[in-house]
């Protein structure tokens, strides 16, 4: 089993009450943590589920980040705008089938996690064209993919799809996460193979109007709108419960399949 090296980024992982931070290790400089200081030495040649102890005797569990850990708890990940939360990821792609070699349309990059996420899935033969309005939203995506070491599988375009329209056609899914989707909806039926998919990512029940007017208008069926409870648990065996303040709401998912007449 692989050892961790310099340079590695790692998950340090509080088992007393849940918490991590994501870190890269660098030995020319202390790892200053809310537990305690960490001499970076201490970490290298450890593996995976190995223990570090902090100055103050906090013992942190190291492991090699997963993807959302990078996203959410990584300093070196930024956040020019809000993201499609980990926790509705699985959703999108087990009502989408978006798969690996899948051709996929995203319109609003942000921050550019979720882009990730569809590289990951779609990877070794599929493709992302992200398309993102603001250059500098456009230009922190760009660098948070390349610190998440994304494989060149992507590919960013600055545009008001709005306005200008889409390049790509028979794409298998267009994902949609911009605060007018029915401005787009002409374009991603364009673009969309027959029977592709459509999701749209929206937090009001205002903007769901508004879409299914332009779905309708534009030969969609089999619509779908989605909004699932996220809650956690607290793996306490005494006191096994909901944690406090465990429910969280993201955004509607919408879906809908692209029909001929």
């Amino acid at each position: 089993m692989s050892t961790i090296n310099p340079g590695d980024t790692v998950t340090l992982y509080n088992p007393k009450n849940n918490k991590r931070i994501c870190i890269r290790l660098n030995l020319e400089q202390t790892i200053h943590t809310q537990w305690g200081i960490i001499d970076p030495k201490d970490i290298v040649g450890l593996r995976p589920g190995d223990a570090v102890t902090t100055h103050l005797g906090e013992k942190l569990i190291i492991f090699r980040p997963l993807l959302y850990e990078k996203i959410e708890h990584w300093k070196c990940f930024r956040y020019p705008t809000q993201i499609v939360r980990p926790r509705d990821w699985g959703i999108i792609i087990s009502f989408s089938n978006i798969r690996p070699g899948s051709r996929v349309i995203e319109i609003g990059t942000g921050s550019g996690a979720f882009t990730a996420f569809l590289c990951e899935i779609v990877r070794p033969d599929g493709f992302v064209y992200s398309y993102e309005s603001n250059p500098e939203r456009a230009k922190v995506a760009e660098n948070n993919l390349k610190v998440l070491n994304i494989p060149n599988i992507y590919t960013i375009k600055i545009r008001d799809v709005a306005r200008d329209g889409l390049d790509e056609e028979n794409v298998d899914a267009v994902f949609v996460d911009i605060p007018e989707p029915w401005t787009i909806v002409n374009h991603a039926y364009k673009s969309l193979k027959d029977g592709g998919m459509l999701i749209c990512y929206v937090p009001t029940f205002n903007q769901i109007r508004d879409l299914l007017i332009a779905l309708n208008k534009n030969i969609f069926y089999d619509i779908r709108i989605i909004d699932h409870f996220y809650r956690e648990i607290q793996p306490k065996p005494g006191a096994v419960r909901p944690l406090l303040k465990s429910y969280v709401f993201s955004a509607f998912i919408v879906f809908a399949r692209k029909g001929l007449h």
